[in-house]
């Protein structure tokens, strides 16, 4: 419903009490699941799994879209966005193999062997791929060299996956996410650290986002993204963010020329993967026995002590204030106040 609500207020921002009834909705899910996460059960993985992916879409569609502030930085909002696909990752893992069992196994059935040939010529397809990897080599720390250089590969071909091979995956937010996900903690916190290696990589992640169709939480991210990984690196990196620069912006361009609003998981792939089956939504994130549940600590409580550093490679003060300093709209104490005339719950 939070996400709904931001989906119409995408397409109606003169609304703006329906970006306010979103954010209220949000922070009544994740009180509501905080616990079921922290004792997570077999039957309610795919309900996590799906909350998660969906969290993390409301995360990075309500920074595009809040009227109420523009002073976080991006970066700050993917890294909480990748460390909350992290952490589910970690939680979910031990109900895999169920997981694989349901439904939702149709829709991560894909041809690998044009991922798999994309992946061995990726030196051949893409000009840039041997210079961004010479970076990675350059990296003093054997963990941090070996997190670059399969980051870096995965990015790669995942652009020429969802470039050339669109209808191998149910939508372009499968491959979005599932580069989030396989994420490595080192890269995290090369992001925190505002490594060059690490935002280079960031930026080709832009790229992928920004191919059309593009999911609707995502437009707009990709350009604003490139233009604050330009702003901290400088003049000295531009060779190295050119090309990932040209594709955004051209992207851009093209979906102006062809602007259409295709909401999350609304598409043919998906319809044509499940066939007409029927979907269950027995899970305990439906039950009225959760209200009675004790509070436990939750994924969702990202930290926010964050390396004080992450602006120090910038050549020019940085206008976004830290993740720490910035209001949340879930939280008592926001600017952002409840439509039903209350405050939201904390999550």
């Amino acid at each position: 419903m939070a996400l709904s609500a931001l989906h119409l207020y995408s397409k109606h921002r003169s609304r703006s009490e329906l970006f306010d009834r979103a954010c209220y909705l949000q922070g009544v899910a994740i009180q509501h699941v905080q616990p079921v996460i922290a004792n997570l059960r077999q039957e309610d993985a795919l309900a996590a799994l799906l909350f998660s992916s969906h969290t993390s879409a409301f995360g990075l569609a309500e920074y595009m879209l809040n009227p109420h502030h523009d002073d976080t930085d991006p970066i700050d909002k993917i890294v909480e966005c990748f460390q909350l696909s992290r952490g589910i990752k970690l939680v979910v893992s031990p109900h895999w193999p169920y997981l694989t069992q349901t439904w939702l196994n149709k829709l991560f059935v894909n041809e690998k062997g044009n991922e798999n040939r994309i992946r061995a010529n990726l030196a051949s397809d893409f000009p840039t791929y041997a210079m961004v990897r010479s970076l990675a080599f350059g990296q003093d720390d054997a963990d941090r060299r070996k997190c670059c250089l399969e980051t870096i590969e995965d990015i790669f071909t995942f652009i020429g996956a969802l470039t050339h091979h669109a209808e191998d995956y149910p939508t372009s937010a499968y491959l979005i996410d599932q580069w989030a996900v396989k994420l490595p903690l080192e890269f995290k916190d090369m992001l925190v650290e505002r490594k060059p290696i690490a935002l280079i990589i960031l930026a080709y992640w832009a790229v992928l986002i920004s191919i059309n169709p593009r999911p609707w939480h995502l437009r707009g991210l990709a350009e604003v993204l490139i233009a604050r990984i330009e702003d901290i690196l400088g003049e000295e990196w531009a060779e190295f963010l050119r090309w990932p620069r040209e594709r955004v912006m051209e992207n851009a361009q093209a979906e102006q020329n062809e602007l259409a609003q295709v909401p999350r998981f609304d598409n043919r792939n998906i319809d044509n993967r499940l066939d007409g089956m029927h979907i269950p939504h027995e899970s305990s994130f439906s039950r009225p026995s959760l209200e009675k549940r004790v509070s436990q600590p939750s994924l969702y409580n990202i930290a926010n002590g964050q390396s004080n550093s992450h602006g120090s490679t910038s050549n020019h003060p940085s206008p976004y204030l830290s993740a720490s300093e910035h209001p949340s709209p879930y939280t008592v104490g926001s600017n952002v106040h409840s439509p039903f005339g209350q405050d939201p719950p904390t999550g």
